[in-house]
Formats: structure tokens, C-alpha cells, sequence
């Protein structure tokens, strides 16, 4: 079962369960180079939804960019001190219409999602979204965050398998990095 409760001023300030000692400055330079892979992936999509959003910083990048994004998370500390445009779910139903958004983005945050929960929140993911799933997922055992509980690369794989999922390597002449999981739906 999920825990928001893990996911407090600790966790992200304070290096609490191996996470983050300042995660505005840890998180930054990595979501640079997503939301530019993003814009040069998708130049003619416009929403994005970011399931596990924390802060809402590639939400922030995102719109900085023209683009139409909305977070969500389920850490009622990492929201609180978000932008506008999160908001805080139960991390198993997302909280928006079906086919809402054209690309749903989730970036290190699956592996925080118990094998037993993660289908469900897959499948949500595949509801709202019109056209195309871009996941990164922690795969390994993580070196100190004691909230990675799904690290396996092949039980993802067949969870992906089974849901019918096909992975993009390539789209126009953008060749998707190998660390991420793109699908269309």
C-alpha cells in the first residue's frame, strides 16, 4: 500500500528515508534535460500531466515553455509547496476526465508504487491520457531511498507486456533514450 505519509518536509528537505537533502537543487538539472527531451519529443502536443509531480518544477518548466501542464502527487508537503497547477491525489485515482491529456509523464516515481499497486495506477494513467505514456523508472536497487519498492526492470516489463503496451524507440528523428519508456496508447 501506498504511504503519502513517507513523503513529508523530511523526506525532501532533510535526506529522511534516503531521499532528498534539498530537492529543488537535486531534482533541477535532471528535469532540464527532461522537459527539453519532451519539447523536442512532442513539438505539436500541448498537456502534459505529471503523475508524481513533488513540487511541480518540470509542471513549471513545462508551461514556461507554452505548453499546458498540470501536476499531481501524493505528498501533502510536496504540494503545499508546489505551483498552481498540482494538486494532491490518493495515488491510485487520478483525480481528472478521461483522455484529459495528451502526453502523461511519470518521472521517478513508479518505483515508489508497490507491485501490488502499480497496475491500477497504470491503468488510470492510460485512462486520462489521449495518446502517449513517458515513463523513467528507478530500475536497481536504489542506493539509499528506503521508498523504492518496485525496482525490477522485468516485472515492469511484463506489466507493460500484458496491458499490450509497445515501446517507441523513435520518433520522427528523435531517437527516445533508452531510460525511458515511451508508449503510445
Amino acid at each position: 500500500m501506498i504511504k503519502p505519509e513517507q513523503y513529508d518536509k523530511g523526506y525532501y528537505e532533510d535526506n529522511k528515508l534516503g531521499g532528498y537533502s534539498g530537492y529543488v537543487k537535486e531534482a533541477t538539472p535532471h528535469l532540464d534535460e527532461y522537459t527539453a527531451l519532451l519539447k523536442k519529443i512532442f513539438p505539436e502536443f500541448t498537456t502534459f500531466l505529471d503523475v508524481g509531480c513533488a513540487y511541480g518544477t518540470l509542471v513549471e518548466k513545462l508551461n514556461d515553455s507554452n505548453m499546458i501542464a498540470a501536476g499531481i502527487d501524493i505528498s501533502e508537503w510536496a504540494i503545499t509547496q508546489a505551483i498552481d497547477y498540482c494538486q494532491l491525489f490518493d495515488g491510485l485515482n487520478i483525480p481528472m476526465p478521461d483522455k484529459s491529456f495528451e502526453v502523461v509523464v511519470c518521472i521517478d516515481t513508479l518505483e515508489h508504487v508497490p507491485y501490488e499497486d502499480a497496475p491500477q495506477l497504470v491503468k488510470e494513467m492510460v485512462r486520462v491520457s489521449k495518446k502517449y505514456l513517458y515513463f523513467v523508472i528507478g530500475y536497481g536497487q536504489s542506493q539509499n531511498d528506503q521508498t523504492h519498492c518496485s525496482v525490477d526492470r522485468g516485472w515492469w516489463q511484463r506489466l507493460f507486456n500484458e496491458l499490450g503496451f509497445k515501446r517507441i524507440t523513435r520518433i520522427d528523428d528523435v531517437r527516445i533514450p533508452d531510460h525511458v519508456e515511451l508508449f503510445e496508447i
